[in-house]
């Protein structure tokens, strides 16, 4: 049973670290444990377990790193933000190379199987046309884009994207996608959301937002 507590604080790095930082109420950690999990042992078993748990390879010093290339960083906020997903296949590729140079700001991403293009609402139905029917998955025009300007010193430094998504999702935010591509993280969240989402991550940077 001990192993088992172990190997639920092992899925669960914050908890790990604010144990570490020892900012946690172990007892009352052990209760939501018990109930979450629905552990079939006694409260001071699962106490004595978290207390028993090695700390001392829990890292913290990254966080000190993360929190420097936040502090410069820039967000910057578009909304009317549209997505077209598509079938990947020869039809659908020869119409983005006609289209890829007469379309500004258009971003394309491919996987195995699927085609997404993310650009203006303005600039949905220029796409919309391009394509056949029966290739088009899904379309969305009610996203809200975040770019966040951050040092290219990111690439080298753990948990910059971990970091975002756990701001997000305390603010019970869902992330639409992400494109990597620094010195920009373009994150995209759903317009309603988009405010919420800048307050969330402007608390990294620490600087005002500025908005397109």
């Amino acid at each position: 049973m001990t192993q088992e507590i172990w190997n639920i604080l092992a899925r669960h790095p914050a908890i790990q670290k604010d144990l570490a930082r020892d900012l946690i109420n172990v007892r009352a950690l052990a209760k939501y444990l018990v109930k979450r999990y629905n552990l079939g042992i006694g409260l001071d078993a699962v106490i004595s377990a978290i207390r028993r748990y090695e700390l001392s390879k829990v890292s913290l010093e990254y966080n000190k790193a993360v929190e420097e290339l936040f502090k410069e960083s820039k967000i910057l906020t578009k909304n009317d933000i549209g997505c077209i997903i598509t079938k990947r296949n020869k039809d659908t590729q020869e119409a983005i190379q006609r289209i890829i140079n007469e379309i500004e700001q258009i971003k394309i991403v491919k996987t195995e199987s699927k085609i997404k293009l993310i650009t203006d609402n303005k600039r949905m139905s220029e796409l919309y046309n391009v394509f056949k029917k029966q290739d088009i998955l899904k379309i969305e025009d009610n996203l809200g884009e975040l770019c966040i300007l951050i040092d290219i010193k990111a690439e080298e430094t753990k948990g910059v994207m971990a970091r975002i998504a756990n701001e997000l999702l305390v603010s019970d935010i869902n992330i639409e996608d992400i494109i990597i591509n620094l010195p920009e993280i373009l994150v995209y969240v759903m317009d309603i959301d988009l405010l919420k989402a800048h307050e969330s991550l402007l608390s990294l940077s620490k600087k005002k937002l500025a908005i397109n």
